[in-house]
């Protein structure tokens, strides 16, 4: 999981995320889905 959070990241800095807003809901699902909680998370 740290591998593909740290790639999201490196997506995001470098501009390759067409819709940001719907990558982070789907990061956020997939992180949920695995057990880690974006509770009181800013995004």
């Amino acid at each position: 999981m740290i591998h593909l959070s740290k790639l999201f990241i490196l997506a995001d800095e470098a501009g390759l995320l067409s819709n940001p807003e719907q990558a982070i809901q789907r990061m956020a699902h997939v992180l949920e889905s695995a057990g880690i909680s974006q509770e009181g998370v800013l995004l």
